[in-house]
């Protein structure tokens, strides 16, 4: 498939953070004007052949609207750049200046914060914002959890003790996970 195709891909296969790139329009304002936007083909190439290097560049010369921070938060997670997705998410979740998260934020930026946080070396940051989520019965939220309880099992006694009572991490501590970081808006989880 060439790049320069312009018949548009229909906006229901269209992730909604990349919907607005082909027309320019700022996807801030509200849910539903990204889903009523036009989708960019170049884009949705990029998305489906997982080129998260061409995602990342297009989503910085767009908009700085949640979708596409959120979005560009996960193609960074997926290239392994976790220190960006870190900060991104920082600043999609966090109140400012405060280190509380805010009400407003869909869950999903909130699982990809967490996801950041583990891929950080911080499971216990992970875990803590994990359990603030009303539903623990999300098939990612249990994935995150699910890596936490093998790798917290890998530890000796009192490292895994150190980490459930004092929720401190071994120095360097990496927690490895079986799935594909981060969550885009529209993927479906099994």
């Amino acid at each position: 498939m060439s790049n320069s195709v312009s018949s548009p891909v229909p906006a229901a296969n269209q992730s909604p953070a990349f919907q607005h790139l082909a027309t320019g329009q700022d996807a801030d304002s509200s849910l539903s004007v990204v889903g009523q936007t036009g989708p960019s083909a170049k884009a949705k190439a990029c998305d489906r052949n997982r080129d998260y290097a061409a995602m990342i560049a297009k989503l910085k010369a767009g908009g700085r609207d949640a979708w596409s921070m959120d979005a560009l938060g996960v193609c960074h997670l997926r290239t392994g750049e976790v220190a960006e997705a870190l900060r991104i998410f920082r600043s999609l979740v966090l109140k400012p200046g405060c280190t509380w998260e805010r009400s407003d934020v869909p869950l999903r930026y909130r699982r990809n914060f967490a996801t950041a946080l583990l891929m950080a070396g911080i499971p216990s940051g992970c875990r803590e914002v994990l359990s603030a989520l009303p539903d623990q019965s999300d098939p990612r939220t249990r994935q995150l959890l699910a890596a936490i309880a093998r790798w917290e099992r890998s530890l000796s006694f009192f490292k895994r003790w150190d980490f459930r009572i004092n929720k401190i991490e071994p120095k360097g501590c990496t927690v490895p996970i079986d799935f594909e970081p981060g969550e885009f808006e529209d993927e479906a989880l099994s």
